[in-house]
Formats: C-alpha cells, structure tokens, sequence
C-alpha cells in the first residue's frame, strides 16, 4: 500500500509539473509572439524606430525567458531561436523590409511551436 501511495505521489507530482510547464511556456510564447506582431506591424507601417524599440524589448523578454527554457526544452530549438532573433535584429537595424518579414514568420513559427511541443498529449508522449 505504502509503495502504490508513493507511486500515485510521483504520479501527480509528473503531471503537476506538466501542467505548469505548459502553462509556463504559453504565457511566454505568448508574450513574445505578441511583440512579434507589433515589430511586424511597425515594419509593414515603416515606422523602424518603434519596431527597433519593440524588437530590443523582445530581445530582452527572450534573455530573460531563455535561461528558464533552457531547463525545460531541447537546446537546439533554443539555438535556432537565438539565431533567428539575432537575424531579426541585424535586419532591422538596416531596415531590410523584404528580408526581415520572411524571417520574422519564421521566428514566430519557432516561439509557437514550443508550447504546443511540449504540451501533454498523448501524440506527444508516443
């Protein structure tokens, strides 16, 4: 009996930390893509002072969310976020409208698909 009560705790204590995980990882990818979307907006409107602004915060919000990823995720998918920021930034920089969009897309692609990775679900535990 003593061995099931310990089983069902490490069980829930699995699940529990899941769930926060996952929560976690939503609200931040969130936080981020919406930034996202307003360095996009900035840069369709060609307004590259407010997008430089919004991208340096995004840049911030990554550096700060990145150290608590690391723990929970793959590092690779951290690099290849890292590199395509890192793109993002340099293009905005030189106001580069025609090559930052495409790679602004992809960094959005990168950010939401982290969550849903990583999110308890059965296809993603098979």
């Amino acid at each position: 009996m003593k061995m099931l009560l310990s089983m069902l705790l490490i069980l829930v204590i699995l699940i529990g930390f899941s769930l926060w995980t996952e929560s976690y990882l939503d609200k931040t990818a969130g936080k981020m893509l919406f930034s996202l979307k307003n360095v996009e907006a900035n840069i369709i409107k060609n307004d590259w002072n407010t997008a430089t602004k919004n991208i340096k915060l995004l840049k911030n919000t990554w550096a700060t969310n990145k150290h608590k990823w690391e723990i929970l995720l793959d590092h690779q998918e951290i690099d290849m976020i890292d590199m395509s920021l890192s793109k993002v930034v340099k293009l905005v920089e030189l106001k580069e409208t025609l090559q930052v969009l495409p790679e602004l897309s992809e960094l959005r692609l990168l950010i939401a698909h982290i969550p849903d990775k990583e999110s308890l679900r059965l296809s993603n535990v098979l």
